[in-house]
């Protein structure tokens, strides 16, 4: 795979909203949440993250998924780098890293 001369802060953070490519989504009550067409999503998050660990780092922590999805919470980011199965998590509490394993069948 080549790699891209891409810089860390040109690469946009949020979750887009897959139905008005909107930036920026809002997470509430378990779902995403689109300011502008009002949309929910409960997966919007896969393709952010997929972005990160392509352009970024295979891995990623609890604050790196907060400072990219912009979570407020870091139980936010816990369940859900917790439920995406091709995630493997290695480490406790405030060493846990999570690293992108591919996708399972």
């Amino acid at each position: 795979m080549k790699k891209l001369a891409i810089k860390r802060a040109e690469v946009q953070t949020g979750v887009r909203c897959p139905y008005c490519d909107h930036l920026a989504m809002i997470r509430k009550y378990g779902k995403w949440l689109c300011p502008k067409c009002q949309k929910t999503s409960v997966s919007a998050h896969i393709p952010a993250l997929l972005d990160f660990f392509l352009l970024i780092k295979p891995s990623i922590t609890n604050a790196e998924c907060r400072k990219f999805l912009h979570l407020d919470f870091r139980y936010q980011a816990q369940n859900i780098l917790n439920t995406i199965p091709s995630l493997k998590k290695v480490g406790k509490n405030r060493g846990t890293i999570y690293y992108y394993v591919g996708f399972q069948k």
